[in-house]
């Protein structure tokens, strides 16, 4: 009995002796976080009808917000896929690293604090002996809810690096999660092409549960009517069921506008409209607002 007893402890020290001290560090990375801002696709077979516009509308505006962090993200996976450089219990350090394709190299620093882990990102081309840092952010891990946030610096890598341009501005990245239920909240700052004489603001917030309820709301200023230069305001709040169905209401104001307008639309979980009722009567009203997934107006407050 003895000896199967001191058997076991010395393959229960042995199992624990093999976990890498590195993967605590590298669960806090930002892209270990699973940011995945999407809504939910359609279910069951296409029905006779129109396709609502605003779920095309909500899918596009998810892609523009992925695309301009994803390729980040994506980068830093693959620097703390690799062997850190340096490693002590409050601090780890990757870099500098690149790959055969890639025409620039990073370095990645994380820290242990009292709350959790802070990090900085740096870049720089190959080559080149001076890195810029271009993200930098904080992690709070936590049993039941994790949380944190970082900002990219979409200027000094359009100014640092190779691979990494056209781009300028910022975007600041909030994030909770509890178990697989995510909130996202993403302000971008003066953000446009480097050649651009005009940069825009924009806000987007995502919430999703699992197997339940979920809302992507954004507001974007841009010169929507060309008649002059002015910016109009665009804000807009989907709402849908894990099964698909949904409805987005919407309000256009400023800029050429003579008046605010309101407009709503819901679908189906094929995503054909349900309903649509606008405030100054531009298209014919279908549908039932009772009828809808949701069946009161909620605008967007950011």
């Amino acid at each position: 009995m003895k000896t199967r007893i001191l058997i076991s402890a010395v393959l229960v020290l042995a199992l624990g002796a093999c976990d890498d001290p590195v993967d605590e560090f590298r669960d806090a990375a930002p892209s270990a976080q699973g940011i995945d801002v999407k809504m939910r696709g359609a279910k069951g077979q296409a029905l006779v009808g129109d396709p609502a516009l605003m779920p095309g509308v909500t899918a596009l505006a998810t892609f523009v917000v992925n695309g301009r962090v994803a390729l980040t993200l994506g980068t830093i996976a693959a620097v703390v896929a690799s062997k850190p450089a340096r490693v002590s219990p409050n601090e780890v350090v990757w870099g500098p690293v690149t790959r055969p394709l890639w025409r620039d190299e990073f370095m990645l620093t994380m820290t242990r604090t009292a709350n959790g882990f802070e990090y900085v990102v740096q870049g720089r081309k190959k080559g080149n002996a001076t890195f810029a840092t271009f993200l930098t952010g904080v992690h709070r891990p936590g049993l039941a809810q994790a949380s944190g946030e970082y900002t990219v610096d979409f200027t000094a890598m359009e100014q640092n690096m190779a691979d990494f341009h056209d781009t300028v501005g910022t975007a600041l990245v909030r994030y909770t999660r509890t178990g697989l239920d995510v909130t996202v909240d993403i302000a971008f700052q003066q953000v446009g092409n480097v050649n651009d004489t005009v940069r825009l603001d924009s806000r987007y917030a995502f919430s999703q549960v699992e197997r339940g309820e979920g809302s992507f709301e954004f507001v974007v200023d841009s010169n929507y009517d060309p008649k002059s230069a002015a910016l109009e305001r665009l804000t807009v709040k989907s709402r849908w069921h894990w099964d698909g169905e949904g409805r987005a209401d919407v309000i256009g104001s400023g800029g050429d506008l003579s008046a605010a307008f309101r407009f709503s639309e819901c679908w189906d979980n094929v995503l054909n409209r349900s309903y649509y009722g606008d405030t100054l009567g531009l298209f014919p009203t279908e549908g039932s607002e009772s009828a809808c997934a949701y069946a009161e107006a909620s605008y967007s407050r950011l």
